[in-house]
């Protein structure tokens, strides 16, 4: 099938705007207390994920890995979920980032898997839903992969 050049337009803001409304971004200032090193923000794109009633920021484990093991202080983070179309606030959500538990798994030979998971728990469980939500940010859940067909995948 192809497209003409307004129906291929079409398609692609439709799968911008499909794409968006599940996209969160991270930024931190992190700095580097006892070095040289200047302060530095690093922004982070990344998904809510909702698995068996736990609430998941997942974004690439070398973005976690590099702020976690290279010596820096978290000064500051926020998340930034206005990127949709229907979003209502522009302002981002400050979060403290060291009462967030973490994962993150960096390996780049074999597998190739690089993943990493910030939690949401206690307060900031249903806080940062709600706020998320108000923004029309959709959360990826069991319902969006259990069941699908992998082969796709083979």
């Amino acid at each position: 099938m192809i497209l003409s050049e307004s129906e291929s337009q079409r398609y692609l803001e439709d799968l911008f705007d499909l794409f968006v409304r599940h996209l969160v971004a991270t930024v931190y200032k992190v700095s580097y207390p006892g070095t040289k090193q200047p302060a530095e923000r690093i922004i982070n794109p990344g998904f809510l994920l909702i698995c068996r009633g736990r609430v998941f920021y997942l974004t690439a484990g070398h973005n976690l890995r590099r702020i976690l093991t290279e010596g820096g202080q978290v000064d500051n983070s926020v998340f930034v979920d206005c990127f949709g179309p229907e979003a209502i606030s522009e302002f981002p959500a400050p979060f403290p980032f060291a009462d967030f538990p973490k994962f993150h798994v960096d390996i780049q030979s074999g597998i190739g898997l690089d993943l990493g998971l910030l939690e949401f728990v206690g307060p900031y469980k249903s806080l940062f839903q709600s706020l998320f939500r108000r923004n029309k940010v959709i959360p990826l859940e069991e319902q969006h992969w259990v069941g699908q067909d992998l082969s796709v995948l083979s």
